[in-house]
């Protein structure tokens, strides 16, 4: 009996740790358009040499030596093409970063999905943490925008192409 009951533990500890949790869901839902969805002014597809990047507090080390096309600080993570096109965003809500979409700052996920509708894809993000994420797909751009919930209130938006 104990055998078994180890048997399980161990096959439900494995299925936990190979879920996913943590990274972002790139499911292709219908199409909603994204265009208008950015961390503050930092939008995909825009050029990061257009961007005033000294009102963020540089991360530390081994984070800013990641690449050349990556810029890490400690709200936002931005990673561009060689030509230095925007192709990832990841940021902290609430540190004098807003979420914006369609000229709107939605603070909690139910704002941001009146906004963009309900073509997403819902899923825990980190369940111990207890956070829940949607992602929305964007055919005509093929980019995602994911928004991370803690208790509704949004705590980061991913933007990645």
């Amino acid at each position: 009996m104990k055998k078994m009951l180890f048997a399980i533990s161990l096959l439900l500890a494995l299925c936990t740790a190979c879920s996913g949790e943590g990274a972002v869901r790139t499911e292709k839902n219908a199409s909603t358009d994204l265009s208008q969805v950015a961390l503050d002014e930092i939008a995909l597809g825009g050029s990061v040499q257009s961007l005033d990047l000294t009102k963020y507090t540089p991360a530390s080390g081994e984070e800013n030596a990641d690449s050349a096309n990556t810029h890490s600080f400690e709200e936002v993570q931005i990673k561009t093409d060689p030509s230095g096109t925007i192709t990832f965003v990841k940021g902290i809500l609430g540190t004098g970063i807003q979420a914006r979409v369609n000229g709107a700052q939605p603070s909690s996920l139910r704002e941001a999905i009146e906004l963009l509708g309900s073509n997403y894809h819902e899923y825990w993000f980190d369940r111990e943490q207890n956070l829940k994420a949607c992602t929305y797909y964007d055919a005509a751009s093929k980019s995602y925008a994911t928004f991370v919930s803690f208790d509704d209130g949004l705590v980061w938006l991913i933007l990645s192409q």
